[in-house]
């Protein structure tokens, strides 16, 4: 179970209350939804779309897919906001969601026994006898996320415009670098963060940059930036963009809803959104406590939250290892390092297994995780040895934190014209070649080496810089060094029998399995974007930030062809979750479109002229004493016209 050290670089000071699922807990000043839930024990905070497995928190951005809440009272409620996303304010009210009638105890758990007839494309094979229209009510209570509030309790979205000659979407290391370099060279620069902070995994990871320390790096590259005016946003995700306009969303901290809308035109955008941790596939890899290495670092420094008392890491990469090394000094008891690598390819990680085993943590070259234990908790992890002499052992642990590399972003970068190319270093995707105006750096850009990405970020500032016609000197890129490359070799699943490949998840939200992937494919489904619709792979919240190269990998295992032939699927805007009215800005009721009133107006209004909107301007429709009703005064009025005559307002056309 998650204990709390409270010791993180965000909380302090005064705690106060908050409810979740009508249970009274206490935060710290600067608590997420999710930082403090974990904090006060409960692991437990949702269930999936199809089976209603329990679900805890997987990731810590606006991928996450188990932990949508929803937010105040009915009927003015706000559902599936990301419990990472959600800062938490004196008296906030939560409640889980897709349970009835509690979370622990929910009896629609019961689909889960269903699972051999609610595989990829059950909708459309079953319900048919007697009729659909038997088990309609009963799909529409069960379908969905949250609840659709009953009213509208969202205050209206503030709007800026503004222009700028680059913008930056994302202040992590290459976005803070790109940022410094472009406002050297004399641009205008706007700086979009989506976090709290700038700084991204620069604020927990060992690493120097220029000879100083990460953090001190930061905080002298920030105050350079407001020294050059540089317009920095933080709370602020660009979601969406086309040549000419990005708009970007702020949200008021601790306000759900409470946002402010950025249409902002720049000459040359530079995205620098960083990558997204992927998941591994292994039997009920979906428990809470099962969850993304890098959202339990995130967790331990941001909040002083521990992921668990005792934790094992399973992944495929080097960066497991200084990762294991900063959880033990956080308190967190490693029992376990369990790297599906044979030694031979993991010789960048040697110094640091040589310090963890001294530590007395057991360090498995050449095994797998290939099942969670527990129920709604994770009590152990059985590990397999890989190869012809396999054999399995259990070790107990509350946490089993995963990692299988990361995906660069490219969602921004597959728009108008960009195409996904596989790289196998990467084991995943960066997007193509992009048009003139737009540019991806850093790790979204497939540099996850620190001190490549900060060099591949210099370099794109200066060139935004200069296509938006700044020339003065960007200086020099900053150099640094951090865990090294991750040297990753690709892995996506654990061995398991048929029968159980329907509990190994690959869409968390979407209760879609490597089973499901192994239908798709057995019934002609094989093509990428066809697997996603077939199986809705891809198709929730996450936009398929967590599962397209996971069930890729699978798909290119499972057919034997390459990955690179599998393909990414089509991703669209936004690229972060947004409320529609938000997204409308102010144009809602009666700011939808301004009012035009001719010269007339008024003596249209004083002769009983029933006005309504014609184009862009307020016309008398008809008037009131010439019938009871628009038909009967439009009759009078035209038998009037065409016996006598009548006036026609030609002065909203100009000069005619």
């Amino acid at each position: 179970m998650t204990q709390s050290v409270r010791q993180g670089s965000r909380v302090g000071g005064e705690t106060f209350e908050f409810s979740f699922d009508g249970r009274r807990l206490r935060a710290q000043q600067g608590d997420t939804a999710a930082s403090a839930l974990l904090a006060n024990g409960v692991p437990l905070l949702g269930r999936s779309i199809k089976y209603r497995r329990g679900r805890g928190l997987l990731s810590y951005g606006p991928e996450e897919p188990n932990a949508l809440l929803t937010v105040g009272r009915p009927p003015h409620v706000i559902p599936n906001v990301p419990a990472p996303l959600l800062e938490l304010t004196p008296g906030m009210v939560l409640a889980s969601q897709n349970r009835w009638p509690s979370l622990r105890f929910d009896l629609s758990a019961v689909l889960r026994i269903g699972g051999g007839f609610m595989g990829a494309g059950f909708y459309y094979k079953t319900f048919i006898w007697p009729s659909w229209r038997f088990y309609e009510g009963m799909i529409r209570r069960l379908a969905g996320l949250g609840p659709a509030p009953g009213a509208c309790a969202l205050p209206p979205p503030s709007v800026r415009n503004l222009e700028c000659d680059v913008l930056i979407a994302g202040a992590g290391a290459s976005g803070l670098a790109a940022a410094a370099a472009a406002a050297r060279a004399g641009a205008r620069v706007i700086l979009c963060e989506r976090d709290g902070v700038c700084g991204g995994e620069l604020q927990f990871e060992t690493a120097t940059v220029g000879g100083e320390s990460a953090s001190a790096w930061v905080r002298a590259t920030l105050a350079e930036l407001g020294r050059r005016n540089v317009h920095i946003l933080t709370s602020t995700a660009v979601v969406g963009g086309t040549g000419g306009l990005v708009v970007a969303l702020e949200q008021q901290r601790g306000l759900p809803g409470a946002d402010t809308l950025h249409r902002i035109r720049p000459q040359a955008f530079v995205v620098a959104m960083g990558a997204v941790e992927r998941p591994l596939a292994f039997i009920d890899n979906d428990r809470p406590g099962v969850m993304l290495l890098g959202a339990a670092e995130r967790l331990l420094a941001y909040y002083g939250v521990r992921a668990g008392r005792q934790a094992v890491l399973f992944g495929n990469h080097d960066r497991l290892y200084p990762a294991a090394l900063r959880l033990a000094a956080g308190g967190v008891r490693v029992r376990a390092v369990v790297d599906t690598r044979p030694p031979d390819l993991a010789r960048g990680s040697q110094s640091a297994r040589r310090d963890l085993e001294r530590h007395g943590v057991e360090c498995m070259m050449g095994h797998a995780v290939v099942r969670a234990l527990g129920r709604l908790d994770v009590r152990g992890a059985k590990i397999l040895r890989l190869g012809p002499d396999a054999e399995t052992r259990t070790i107990p642990c509350d946490a089993l934190l995963m990692s299988g590399g990361w995906s660069p972003m490219v969602h921004a970068g597959l728009q108008e014209g960009g195409t996904p190319i596989y790289v196998p270093r990467l084991t995943a995707f960066i997007a193509g070649e992009q048009p003139g105006w737009r540019t991806l750096c850093g790790a979204a850009g497939g540099a996850l080496e620190l001190g490549k990405a900060l060099a591949d970020g210099h370099a794109a500032g200066a060139a935004a810089a200069r296509a938006a016609g700044a020339a003065a000197d960007p200086g020099r890129a900053p150099s640094g060094s951090g865990d090294g490359p991750p040297a990753l070799s690709a892995y996506w699943r654990a061995p398991a029998p048929p029968a159980a490949e329907k509990r190994q998840f690959v869409d968390f939200q979407n209760d879609v399995t490597v089973a499901d992937l192994r239908q798709s494919l057995a019934e002609g489904f094989t093509d990428i974007e066809h697997v996603k619709r077939y199986t809705t792979l891809g198709i929730g919240t996450d936009q398929g930030r967590l599962s397209a190269v996971l069930g890729a990998g699978i798909i290119a295992e499972l057919t034997g062809h390459p990955l690179a032939t599998i393909g990414h699927f089509r991703t669209r805007p936004p690229y972060q979750p947004a409320t529609l009215k938000t997204l409308a800005g102010g144009r809602a009721g009666s700011l939808l479109q301004p009012v035009r009133r001719t010269p007339l107006h008024q003596w249209h209004e004083e002769h009983g002229g029933v006005t309504e909107a014609t184009g862009l301007w307020m016309r008398p429709r008809h008037y009131a004493a010439n019938g009871a009703d628009a038909f009967a005064a439009g009759c009078a009025e035209a038998k009037r016209v065409r016996e006598h005559g009548g006036v026609c307002d030609g002065s909203t056309l100009g000069k005619i």
